[in-house]
């Protein structure tokens, strides 16, 4: 599926013409705002799987680990609900080393870069809405504190065009804040994780 749509965190001025508009903030001439959102989205690139994890068989493990894996550099998430959406190329690696073995004919020469990790965006709900300044601030705190980027703060810009490939008829839900229930559903390249939320994050 051809993504169609994108969101941004940004809120456009009443009168702007959405149709015929660029992507930029009001200060710098154009005609979005900052504004506090519920919603947020971290952007995990290159991310290497723990042995015997598999996108194709079990994306569900995968998501929980990389929602498990971020709460282990932001204990703020931990026990959150999230929903994981993984990078177009996310277990073409898997699929061409399957093929190799079967001597099927090679097709994914060049398609990937070999021990490179997987990319997935992880979409959480705020239990408390945050303006991308704030989330840029926690951002680099999070880092700071890895003593890595773990979290990219030009992905919390205000006016960052973000894709949303989910299937019609599957957008997650996420619900009122701390009402959440546990589940686990699929959803097209991408795998929802949930939990009931004890702390400031859904």
């Amino acid at each position: 599926m051809i993504p169609s749509a994108c969101v941004i965190r940004g809120q456009p001025d009443p009168a702007a013409d959405l149709a015929r508009t660029r992507r930029k903030m009001r200060k710098n001439g154009g005609v979005f705002d900052d504004v506090p959102r519920a919603w947020f989205m971290i952007d995990a690139d290159k991310v290497r799987l723990p042995a015997g994890s598999s996108v194709i068989a079990d994306p569900h493990d995968v998501a929980r680990f990389l929602v498990e894996m971020i709460a282990g550099y932001a204990p703020e998430l931990e026990g959150v609900t999230a929903v994981v959406q993984f990078s177009s190329s996310a277990g073409i690696e898997e699929m061409a080393e399957a093929e190799l073995a079967a001597e099927m004919p090679r097709r994914w020469d060049g398609a990937f870069k070999p021990g490179s990790g997987i990319g997935a965006h992880l979409w959480f709900w705020l239990a408390v809405p945050q303006d991308g300044a704030e989330l840029v601030r926690w951002a680099k705190t999070i880092n700071a504190r890895a003593g890595n980027k773990i979290i990219d703060p030009m992905t919390l810009g205000t006016v960052l065009a973000l894709l949303l490939n989910f299937s019609p008829g599957v957008l997650p839900d996420f619900g009122p804040p701390a009402v959440l229930q546990p589940t686990v559903s699929r959803f097209y390249r991408g795998a929802w994780h949930g939990q009931e939320s004890q702390n400031g994050f859904v």
